[in-house]
């Protein structure tokens, strides 16, 4: 008997796979509206201005720990179960802290759910990968970048007002949409068939892993995603520096500025079919000119200006990172590969955490100075970029 025809992915798979991506985000940007409830709470037990903020931190670094690992056993053992599983234990880690209330517990908790947003994060992109190919591959890339951050100020919001209404359990309650979407998710999602990359059905099920191009990628993925996240979470340092006190004007102009990054992932579909490395240059060129004006700026409205400009190419370069990993990935090691590439990508942010510091305490004399000097590294990566487009014959990916 003929095997069934496997379906043509649609809208509604790239829809719940968008949504799915956007519960990793929800691991720290619900609970800052409550932390200072959090240490009300806490606030007596040993250590608590180490362990309050890791409650915050904890599922971001589980991603970066594990998230090729979860990559790997939905190589070996199928997408599908790993991604229900992971999603239906996501909602019963998330709603846990609505009934613990010893701190030990709560982290614990915490982890598990972390583990989880591993393996979402991770299927959810290799699935997008595993059903599109070509311009329907970058559209669905792009906008789950675009969705995850616009969903930060949504998030920020939802916590804020669970919190007034539940105390400081009240964010907690919000990982109940993971009850919603796990039925969705079992109703449109299928187990894609092994395709090779001539899209015929592969004979070999095992293929060598591409270590060459993870090289390549990954390396350019850790700093893009440190240079993403200083933009990111840095801004706050930098208007300091320039005497802004006022925790409402920082957090005003750092939202302003953060509204480039989706409109840098929208505005990477007009230039997708560019070369990548041109399509690099481009953005570490648009980063590196924004670096080098956050650091030579004396006021506020100008250095806000600057990070505009900066997290708009910092929203071209996600999609274009995860793109050009997914074109080497053939199935049978594209989890492995995205895996690879959400660990290195979330371990940006703890690279970020540690080199700007580092530069502006023990390099340069402050931290505008240490935006500049990264300034000039993208500009380095700017350079390279351009010359290798240059020296590359067009190609199609």
């Amino acid at each position: 008997m003929r095997e069934k025809e496997e379906p043509a992915a649609r809208w509604p798979q790239g829809v719940v796979l968008v949504a799915l991506a956007v519960l990793p985000a929800m691991g720290a940007m619900l609970l800052v509206p409550v932390v200072p409830l959090l240490q009300q709470r806490f606030g007596t037990m040993a250590n608590a201005s180490y362990w309050i903020p890791a409650l915050l931190t904890a599922p971001a670094l589980c991603i970066a720990l594990f998230a090729g690992l979860a990559g790997w056993l939905g190589d070996r053992f199928g997408r599908r179960p790993l991604l229900i599983g992971a999603l239906s234990l996501y909602g019963v880690a998330g709603l846990a802290p609505m009934v613990l209330d010893d701190f030990t517990a709560i982290f614990s908790a915490r982890i598990v759910l972390g583990i989880c947003e591993a393996a979402i994060i991770t299927l959810s992109a290799t699935l997008l990968g595993d059903y599109f190919t070509g311009r329907a591959r970058e559209r669905w890339l792009a906008s789950m970048s675009t969705t995850v951050t616009l969903s930060v100020v949504l998030l920020l919001a939802i916590g804020g007002w669970l919190g007034s209404l539940l105390g400081w359990r009240g964010p907690f309650a919000a990982y109940a949409v993971a009850f919603l979407i796990a039925p969705l998710t079992i109703m449109v999602i299928w187990e894609p068939k092994r395709k090779a990359a001539s899209g015929a059905e592969e004979s070999i099920p095992k293929e060598p892993f591409p270590w060459e191009h993870m090289l390549r990628t990954g390396g350019m993925t850790l700093f893009g995603s440190t240079l993403f996240y200083t933009l990111a979470i840095q801004q706050g340092l930098g208007l300091s520096a320039l005497g802004v006190t006022d925790p409402a004007r920082i957090g005003l102009l750092s939202s302003i500025a953060s509204l480039a990054n989706p409109m840098g992932a929208l505005a990477f579909l007009l230039i997708a079919r560019l070369r990548t490395p041109l399509l690099l240059g481009i953005e570490f060129g648009v980063i590196a000119a924004a670096l080098l004006l956050m650091g030579s700026a004396h006021s506020d409205v100008v250095f806000a200006a600057a990070a505009f400009l900066g997290l708009f190419g910092a929203g071209l370069l996600l999609p274009t990172l995860i793109t050009w990993t997914m074109s080497g990935l053939s199935y049978s090691v594209r989890g492995r590969g995205t895996g690879i590439f959400q660990s290195l990508f979330a371990l940006g942010q703890f690279a970020s955490g540690l080199i700007v510091p580092a530069l502006a305490n023990e390099v340069v004399d402050g931290i505008l100075p240490a935006f500049a000097v990264l300034g000039w590294v993208a500009g380095a990566a700017c350079v390279t970029g351009l010359v290798l487009a240059l020296r590359s014959k067009p190609t199609t990916t």
